[in-house]
């Protein structure tokens, strides 16, 4: 179940033979409250903008590198959490991939309605 999390999820249940209404179901049972493939395409995104920023960021400007580098750590593990079935906790990336100006590492928030 957990490695169709990053497929929509008509796809997963289709892969899984049973209906979306009950692929949600099972989620919830194993503590997943939403479908997570958006928050992990959003995560996706915000690591290639990390990694492009690390690459045009000079290595002089160690207080943004270090920044970039610790946020696109937090997010591979957010990711491998979010692959491991646990969902509470896990920062909601969409503000902050759209504000590049924010200068601390994503807050974390209870996730959302799907």
């Amino acid at each position: 179940l957990f490695k169709r999390f990053g497929l929509p999820i008509n796809v997963a249940a289709k892969q899984l033979r049973v209906s979306v209404d009950v692929l949600l179901q099972v989620c919830v049972m194993h503590g997943v409250p939403e479908w997570p493939q958006q928050r992990l395409a959003e995560m996706e995104s915000r690591l290639c903008e990390i990694t492009q920023e690390l690459k045009s960021t000079p290595k002089a400007h160690a207080t943004s590198h270090q920044r970039l580098k610790s946020e696109k750590e937090m997010l591979v593990q957010d990711r491998a959490t979010i692959y491991r079935g646990k969902l509470h906790g896990i920062g909601d990336y969409i503000a902050h991939s759209k504000d590049k100006s924010v200068s601390s590492a994503p807050h974390t928030t209870s996730a959302g309605s799907r």
